[in-house]
């Protein structure tokens, strides 16, 4: 499988960036913060904390935005890249709200002063987001998003950019953290909250309360929250979902991560390890040696994650690799028939002591072919230079081409080992 055929998200390409924020710069102030047009007489005076409550942000399109602003892949591209659509953030301070708005931009637009489309805007009065996680569908016409308009717990929404029709489609009884979904729609999956149990219940009153890893404000208040999270299986035009079960659990308190192939058939997911087998000590890692170090309870996350491979017919799950998979990323084929895994280790189960040594110390860039689980991994020799003088080509996984956009960006980041979200970012030109 080369590396141009991997599943890419349409995120907005390096060259127009700059286009982009000169774009927002004029709609919402010199200072890419306000809309509010100043007065020539109007007196100075400082900043006050309403002043920043009030000012037009810009928004992450993924969740978990915790209020600073993002530099770049706040833009989300529709699959013909022919408009994109962005989140704003103003503070309403009369409504104790944050005002949350999606604006839709058309891309041939982004050099002179466009005239954007409000799509539709959410008044959050809690701490969750009020629009997150954008994501097109291959009609070009309708956007998904994680939504949560007031007090309510956040759900699945999509809207018609053409119509403006907006559908609740889940309603799940806790709010939803993240989603995937399959490459026609079709298929979504989700992760929602763990429902909250009450301290006091018939069988602590009888045999008393153990006390492991419980939050002491919880149990003042009655009330356990558990960090994490429960996956479920949507189809396309219902509210009925399935529950998906891993063997590890999916912690709400890291970054969150699976990933739907493209066909629908199964889902990718980074899960918590409660045992660390006694293998990964080997590893020259500094998470894995302070989770050893730590030695948690049996049964508490570590916080060392591992990939886990569900099957969402069968609903068996699977760990895909016998390797820590804390900073690596990953990217279906459009096939669904294999994963290139970007930054991950791979298991130690050579007798090579040259190899051993490697794989100990060093992460890889693999394809895992599916179903055989056969694993592929990337040649040395296949890297070409990128030092000015080498071509705009990247010979990186299995001597196949892949044409790159930016070879001082990609040359860097091979480098550096951060490969994975480069080509997540660069579009493929045709070769």
């Amino acid at each position: 499988m080369k590396p141009s055929q991997f599943r890419k998200p349409r995120v907005l390409p390096g060259t127009l960036w700059f286009g982009v924020l000169l774009t927002l710069g004029g709609l919402f102030g010199a200072d890419g913060v306000s809309s509010i047009p100043q007065a020539p007489d109007l007196q100075k005076r400082p900043v006050t904390v309403a002043d920043v409550i009030g000012m037009t942000r810009v928004g992450a399109p993924i969740p978990g935005y915790t209020g600073v602003g993002p530099k770049s892949e706040f833009a989300v591209f529709s699959p013909d890249g022919k408009r994109f659509a962005i989140v704003v953030i103003k503070g309403d301070l009369e409504r104790n709200t944050n005002d949350y708005s999606l604006m839709l931009f058309r891309t041939a637009e982004v050099s002179r002063i466009p005239n954007p489309k409000k799509l539709i805007t959410f008044s959050s009065a809690s701490n969750d987001q009020g629009i997150a996680g954008l994501q097109w569908l291959p009609d070009n016409d309708t956007i998904l998003f994680l939504g949560s308009p007031g007090t309510e717990t956040t759900q699945l929404y999509s809207i018609q950019c053409s119509s403006g029709k907006v559908k609740k489609l889940t309603k799940h009884g806790t709010s939803l953290k993240s989603y995937s979904m399959s490459e026609n729609g079709d298929t979504i999956v989700y992760a929602a909250e763990t429902p909250q149990v009450d301290v006091i219940n018939e069988n602590v009153l009888r045999y008393g309360l153990h006390i492991a890893a419980e939050n002491l404000a919880d149990l003042i208040r009655g009330k356990i929250r558990s960090y994490d999270l429960e996956l479920f299986l949507t189809k396309k035009d219902t509210v009925a979902e399935r529950r998906l079960y891993t063997q590890g659990p999916l912690r709400s308190d890291g970054n969150v991560h699976f990933s739907l192939s493209p066909d629908g058939r199964h889902l990718l997911v980074k899960t918590s390890t409660t045992e660390l087998p006694d293998s990964w000590r080997q590893y020259d890692d500094e998470v894995v040696r302070w989770a050893f170090a730590r030695k948690p309870p049996k049964g508490i996350s570590t916080g060392v994650l591992r990939y886990e491979l569900v099957d969402t017919r069968t609903g068996r799950s699977d760990v895909l690799l016998d390797s820590p998979a804390d900073s690596s990323s990953d990217l279906w084929s459009p096939d669904s028939n294999s994963v290139l895994l970007c930054g991950a280790y791979i298991p130690l189960d050579v007798a090579n002591p040259v190899e051993l040594q490697a794989r100990r110390s060093r992460k890889f860039l693999v394809e895992i072919k599916l179903p055989s689980r056969m694993l592929v991994k990337s040649q040395r020799e296949n890297r070409r230079r990128f030092d000015g003088t080498g071509p705009r080509t990247l010979y990186n996984f299995m001597g196949e081409r892949m044409v790159a956009l930016d070879w001082f960006t990609i040359g860097r980041a091979w480098r550096d080992g951060n490969l994975c979200p480069i080509l997540r970012q660069w579009p493929r030109r045709p070769t």
